[in-house]
């Protein structure tokens, strides 16, 4: 009960501190703290901090192989994420965490084509159930670390599932095993007393999609949007607003907070995309929340830099990085 009042708490804060701050949408990015452009697991650092001095508000971490070797899907030793965890926490960090399970029949990556609906074989009575449970059971056991570390964690599991890239998506699987597998999971692990679940959508069509997606108030507490595509170049960029007003409308009518859950752009081009781009669509969904007497986004989440090939935050000396610099201090966005 203890770990339960503290995440209220905590909440409570962050509702208080949106409404005072109401320009304001905390910045994130996902691994921050574990590496970045020319170095990797150093204790204080994130390519962020570099350009801006300061850490991001929130970072995203990857489950996924938790329990079974020593390193995340994307090279971050387990151990020293453990550490990090409870060190942003103590900073005044979020920490989110996904999980990027792997396809239950190959062991491969989560994104492999399949040929067959995947859920039915993870559920009750599946034949990869016991599985599907030795992960949870890991899973479950990196939570209830960070439980008795009092550190409050956000779960963002089986995101996008109304899109078409993962195996647990709507490309394999129908929209009653989506929901049951959402559904299972919650009330699997619904007993650590600090967790709170994000549901993450793929880029929105319609409200239609929304409501039939949704698993329900009970399994839910934050929604979350994950779009790229819509902010990409030559792309109608007011679309990210429209996607945000439309989830913004859903998660108001449902007593929700709501985040952009993943985006950004690839190698930071054009070099002024952050205020050209994605700084106006905030300011156009703030706006349009301002209007509507809607919260802000609880966060938004940029893309990892795992390299200089593959990169969404600009580093020193990056030819973005004094737009990145204008972005964090435009108002939109808070860091540590």
């Amino acid at each position: 009960m203890q770990f339960k009042l503290i995440l209220v708490c905590f909440l409570f804060f962050f509702s208080c501190h949106q409404k005072e701050k109401t320009e304001t949408i905390l910045l994130g990015q996902r691994d921050a703290l574990a590496y970045g452009i020319d170095w990797k697991a150093k204790t204080n650092q994130s390519d962020i901090k570099k350009v801006t001095g300061r850490h991001p508000a929130v970072t995203e971490w990857d489950l996924a192989g938790y329990g079974i070797r020593e390193k995340s899907i994307d090279g971050v030793d387990f151990n020293f994420m453990k550490e990090q965890s409870i060190r942003f926490h103590m900073e005044g960090g979020i920490n989110i965490y996904t999980w990027h399970l792997f396809n239950p029949l190959t062991r491969k990556n989560s994104w492999e084509e399949s040929k067959s609906a995947l859920i039915k074989e993870v559920l009750p009575g599946g034949a990869k159930h016991k599985w599907f449970i030795a992960h949870l059971d890991e899973i479950k056991s990196f939570f209830s670390f960070l439980e008795k570390n009092n550190v409050p964690i956000f779960f963002r599991p089986m995101h996008e599932a109304n899109g078409e890239t993962f195996w647990w998506s709507s490309k394999y699987n129908s929209l009653e095993e989506i929901h049951r597998l959402w559904k299972y999971i919650h009330n699997y692990l619904n007993d650590i007393n600090n967790i709170k679940f994000i549901y993450s959508y793929d880029r929105i069509i319609n409200n239609e999609v929304l409501e039939s997606y949704y698993p329900g108030d009970e399994f839910v507490d934050v929604l979350a949007l994950d779009d790229f595509h819509s902010l990409d170049p030559g792309a109608t960029h007011s679309e990210f607003s429209q996607q945000l007003n439309l989830i913004t409308a859903f998660a108001h009518q449902h007593k929700k907070q709501y985040a952009i859950g993943e985006t950004g752009r690839e190698l930071c081009k054009p070099s002024d995309w952050f205020t050209k781009t994605l700084g106006p669509q905030l300011e156009e969904h703030i706006r349009f929340c301002k209007k509507n007497k809607f919260s802000k986004p609880m966060y938004l989440l940029l893309w990892r830099n795992g390299g200089k090939a593959h990169f969404h935050v600009p580093y020193k000396g990056h030819p973005s990085e004094k737009d990145f610099l204008q972005f964090v201090n435009s108002g939109i966005v808070e860091l540590l």
